[in-house]
């Protein structure tokens, strides 16, 4: 041990500063001496203290004839008379209430008079315990002393002064360096209020938070005199603090509204201090350290128009998001088509009067082999890619396959019963092979995969005429499509082909498709075909750009990264999962945080652990717009009619078609929609035979039919008998050719009588 050999005193980091008093005294000593030196001079030199007065008047003048004239120029100006202030502040029974912009508020206002010698309290503290719904203003002013003006003034214990005495004056402005220094300081709070009865608990949150004995209402006939000039700031600094203590007041206030301003601070749950423009609340802002609730909280138009994921949760619990977002929409005015494998999801039509149920394979038969308006080459590319689950295998070099296709679904009322092979099949005037060529085996595996949906359990719901339009299902205000069938395989065929059929209906940002566990999308755990993350990546754009979109399963993992970055918003519920904690995480914007940055006490990385134990009725949020992932109480769950709640589409909109709309004719039956464009070939056949196919499309393209499918509207009176195709050779090269039947002259002669009829 070190021996001492006389007294020793030195400045340590570890002593405390311990106050008496920290109030700033008026200055009465410069008062004092002000006055004294203007009575000497008035006595040794009266003439001087004339002629400043004489000077001072003389200024005062002036400035008054300068300032008449310009009001003289004011009142020959042109002026409109306001009809009301921008702010109109009233006094009664020692409330203040403010009408502006935003209606009424209630403002009160605290300034702290004299600090105790111990500052309690923190403005951080303040902003997490108030209820946010509440506006406020936090007005601190700050002003560095010298550190000798704690000796001068007398404000610490004398036995620290006498410490300080014995110090070097190096020593003393190292001891207060490693305190933050010195500062004269000032706090007003300022409080808006909805309600006057919330007065008192704005009052009792801030004294909570900042316990001081010493804060005192400001007057409202004064606070209203100063809120009208704009200058609520006028009093001098009222007590000393140091910067140590300052540090917990100030420096939390960044980390504090950073979800409001947006700086860099990690990704903390941190409630917004105002609430955005938000078409569908769903709940109120929730802090998870207080449990107190905020401003109420929700999506835009704009987060549905370009995509939401709900994950998470058993599905009781996404449903309970789902119900809360529906009922949001239909009061918006939209319509709603809700997809989903599980039979429970029926019961989503018991939020609407107007709601229709469908149940695929029961009273809903969904054709692939009609294109419903979508153009033939992009609806048989989808359509083809659609069975590669069923065929296990890639079909994407299957060519006959995909001319098996094209000849089905250009006939326009054929089923999966009309997709066969055919030898010598001609593409672009050229024979694909020699009569007998064999099919590929991956385009045989494709026929396979067709049987199945005619012959096997898929039979019952692919098999036959499309019984509904998908363009009339999403017309309903709800409709809820139950797409169970007991097999994976065929359920992802279901969830495709109803996508791409989707896709052909129009673009419509008023009517909002909700998915619910998409079989099409979650890639991770399919065991029959693996590589389809680029085709589930291309259908969520094409679905994004139909119009607006909810996703809601339960493992976000399942889905591919590049899905999830189509979608720009999402709730996520309470996971357990490692991995889709992970991608849930990257979703939310959560940050793991290593060192507090609000306390040091506040050390522990519990962001991505909060995901964990989220409970029932509590989600995170992000949106486009949040800075960080906001947690949200949701509202409780709507209530369901009784009963079954819906009706089966067919019983209610299936109408009998009157006489006007049934085919009279023989090529109305078969052109159907192109009728008109087949009268055409067929007359232009009967004039000039044989044409080629380039012939006869130049022929209809003259004429202003530039949209008409052609190959399909041949393939559709070869099928039936009108025309027959031909081959001619020229010059070495074999070239398809058309020639019109008898049945096709009659069915022209059968038009023609239909008309002279009409």
């Amino acid at each position: 041990m070190e021996q001492l050999t006389g007294p020793d005193m030195a400045a340590r980091s570890t002593s405390e500063l311990r106050w008496t008093n920290r109030q700033i005294r008026p200055p009465w000593a410069e008062v004092l001496l002000l006055s004294t030196g203007i009575v000497i001079l008035t006595v040794w030199s009266p003439w001087s203290i004339v002629l400043a007065s004489f000077i001072a008047t003389a200024f005062l003048i002036v400035l008054t004839r300068t300032g008449a004239l310009e009001v003289k120029g004011i009142e020959t100006g042109k002026w409109t008379e306001v009809s009301s202030p921008d702010l109109i502040c009233q006094v009664s029974d020692g409330v203040l209430a403010c009408r502006g912009i935003g209606g009424t508020r209630y403002v009160t206002a605290m300034r702290l008079e004299r600090a105790s010698a111990i500052l309690h309290g923190s403005l951080g503290k303040l902003t997490r315990a108030m209820m946010t719904e509440h506006g406020v203003s936090i007005l601190v002013s700050l002003r560095r002393q010298k550190p000798s003006k704690i000796i001068d003034d007398s404000i610490i214990t004398p036995t620290i002064e006498r410490y300080l005495d014995s110090k070097t004056h190096e020593q003393v402005v190292t001891y207060f360096k490693q305190r933050g220094d010195l500062w004269r300081s000032n706090l007003v709070i300022l409080g808006h209020v909805r309600e006057e009865s919330a007065i008192r608990p704005f009052e009792a949150s801030l004294k909570g938070a900042i316990p001081e004995p010493r804060f005192k209402r400001l007057d409202p006939k004064d606070l209203a005199k100063r809120l009208r000039a704009w200058d609520l700031w006028k009093d001098a600094p009222r007590f000393y603090a140091t910067g140590e203590e300052l540090a917990e007041w100030v420096v939390q206030m960044p980390s504090e509204l950073s979800a409001e301003v947006g700086s860099n601070v990690p990704g903390e749950f941190l409630a917004p201090i105002r609430p955005r423009t938000e078409e569908y609340t769903l709940g109120e802002v929730l802090n998870p350290e207080t449990l107190l609730t905020g401003p109420p909280a929700g999506l835009s138009r704009t987060d549905i128009e370009s995509g939401l994921l709900v994950c998470g949760g058993q599905w009781r619990q996404r449903c309970h998001v789902l119900m809360l977002l529906i009922n949001r929409l239909l009061d918006d005015g939209k319509r709603v088509l809700i997809l989903s494998n599980r039979e429970e999801a029926l019961d989503l039509t018991r939020l609407s009067e107007e709601s229709v149920g469908i149940i695929l394979g029961r009273d809903f038969i969904l054709n692939p082999v009609d294109a419903e308006g979508m153009p033939r080459d992009q609806y048989v590319a989808h359509l083809k890619t659609a069975l590669e689950p069923l065929a296990d295998t890639d079909l994407s070099a299957a060519a006959d396959l995909e001319l098996a296709l094209n000849r089905a679904v250009a006939l326009g009322n054929s089923t999966v019963a009309d997709v066969a092979f055919s030898e010598g099949d001609d593409v672009g005037g050229h024979t694909r092979g020699p009569p007998g060529s064999q099919p590929s085996k991956r385009s045989k595996d494709g026929m396979e995969a067709i049987r199945i949906l005619q012959e096997g359990s898929g039979g019952k719901a692919f098999y036959g005429h499309q019984t509904i339009p998908t363009a009339r299902i999403v017309e309903h205000r709800l409709t809820v499509v139950q797409m169970a069938l007991g097999s994976l395989p065929l359920e992802m065929f279901a969830w495709e082909l109803m996508s791409t059929k989707l896709l052909g209906t129009e673009a419509d940002k008023d009517a909002v498709v909700i998915l619910d566990c998409p079989e099409n999308l979650r890639v991770r755990k399919v065991g029959r075909y693996r590589k389809r993350a680029p085709i589930s990546e291309r259908a969520l754009k094409d679905l994004c750009r139909r119009g607006p979109l909810v996703i809601s399963v339960g493992q976000p993992s399942d889905l591919p990264p590049n899905v999830i970055d189509g979608l720009s918003s999402c709730i996520s519920l309470r996971l357990r999962d490692s991995d889709d904690i992970r991608v849930a995480a990257d979703i939310l914007g959560l940050n793991v945080v290593g060192s507090g940055i609000h306390s040091k006490q506040r050390r522990s990385p519990r962001e991505s652990s909060y995901l964990r134990v989220l409970e029932p009725g509590v989600v995170l949020m992000s949106h486009e717009e949040a800075k960080t992932c906001i947690p949200l109480k949701l509202d409780p769950e709507p209530v369901l009619e009784s009963g079954e709640g819906y009706r089966a589409f067919e019983a209610e909109h299936n109408v009998t078609p009157d006489d006007s709309d049934v085919p009279r004719t023989l090529i109305n039956r078969v052109a159907g929609k192109d009728t008109e464009a087949a009268v055409k070939v067929l007359r232009l056949l009967q004039r000039y035979e044989p044409l080629t196919e380039e012939s006869v499309y130049r022929f209809l393209n003259a004429s202003g039919d530039e949209e008409v499918d052609v190959q399909a509207v041949l393939m559709r009176l070869e099928r039936s008998s009108l025309i027959l195709r031909g081959h001619e050779t020229h010059g070495g090269t074999s070239y398809t050719n058309f020639r019109v039947t008898m049945k096709g002259t009659m069915a022209l002669r059968q038009i023609e009588e239909v008309s002279v009829e009409g």
